[in-house]
C-alpha cells in the first residue's frame, strides 16, 4: 500500500469477483492452498457429507477437514494432489506438503 516501504499490494479494485447462484443446502468451501494441495477431492466430499446428512455442524466439519489436511500434509506416504501434479511435471515430491491451512465453510440455509 502507498506509504509503506517493503510491501507490495494491490488495490481492492484489482480483486476478482464472481457471482454464484446458491440454494438451501449448498456448501461453500474457501481455503488456502495448504488444504487443496493435501486433501484429495474425494476426501473433502466424504467429510462434507456429515453436513448434508445432518450428522455434524459446520464448525465440527470445518475442524475435521482442517485437521485431516494437516495430518496428510506430514504423511510421507500420502499421494497428495500436490505430489501427483508435481509428478506430472517430472518432479519427485512424494507425500504431503506442509503449508498453512485455513478453511472457511459456509452452509446456505
Amino acid at each position: 500500500p502507498d506509504g509503506y516501504e517493503g510491501f507490495i499490494g494491490d488495490s481492492p479494485l484489482a480483486a476478482e469477483t464472481q457471482h454464484l447462484e446458491v440454494r438451501r443446502g449448498d456448501v461453500i468451501a474457501l481455503a488456502t492452498d495448504g488444504l487443496w494441495d493435501n486433501l484429495p477431492e474425494g476426501a473433502l466430499i466424504a467429510e462434507l457429507e456429515a453436513l448434508t446428512s445432518g450428522k455434524g455442524d459446520v464448525q465440527q466439519v470445518c475442524n475435521s477437514i482442517a485437521l485431516l489436511a494437516r495430518r496428510l500434509a506430514f504423511d510421507e506416504s500420502h499421494q497428495s494432489p500436490f505430489a501427483m501434479k508435481a509428478r506430472e511435471h517430472g518432479l519427485d515430491f512424494p507425500g504431503g506438503k506442509p503449508d498453512d491451512i485455513t478453511l472457511v465453510l459456509i452452509l446456505i440455509q
